[in-house]
């Protein structure tokens, strides 16, 4: 398994368990992985707290973003056991170094789309470096706002 730490989160590549282990364009799964306290006082363990899907080429192409050095986020979630305690922060704010060191791709934005609903979701991902980029798109459970976050 690839993978790379923030902090005490964890990004872990599941592309070994699809097959070959190499990435090809479309969605890449990612496990997030943090260290939780299990069961007795004090007894730590790593754990799967999160999930996200890197989509590349034809991902961002369906908002719009046409660019090779573009990646959307799918799927980004933590488990509610493990919210609020700073994993996904760490994640997102690592998602280029992530990017860099493990894919080994030229990537400099990443986009994601959020339920407009969603306004705790919005929050977390403005307190990462994302910002507003499109509003009002029509999704399948309501209309999405698409974000973005770039390298630089």
């Amino acid at each position: 398994m690839n993978g790379l730490a923030f902090g005490c989160t964890i990004l872990i590549s599941l592309l070994g368990a699809f097959g070959s282990g190499k990435l090809k364009l479309g969605a890449a799964p990612w496990l997030i992985l943090g260290v939780g306290t299990v069961g007795v006082v004090g007894a730590e363990k790593l754990k799967v707290i999160g999930f996200f899907c890197l989509h590349l080429n034809t991902g961002p192409k369906e908002y719009g973003y046409y660019q090779n050095d573009y990646a959307l986020i799918r799927g980004f979630s933590i488990d509610d056991n493990f919210r609020n305690q700073g994993y996904g922060s760490n994640a997102l704010n690592g998602i280029f170094e992530f990017i860099d060191s493990t894919l080994k791709l030229e990537i400099n934005h990443i986009i994601l789309a959020v339920n407009e609903k969603n306004i705790l979701a919005q929050k977390a991902y403005r307190n990462s470096g994302f910002f507003v980029v499109k509003k009002d798109l029509e999704g399948k459970r309501g209309k999405l706002i698409i974000m973005e976050k770039s390298k630089n």
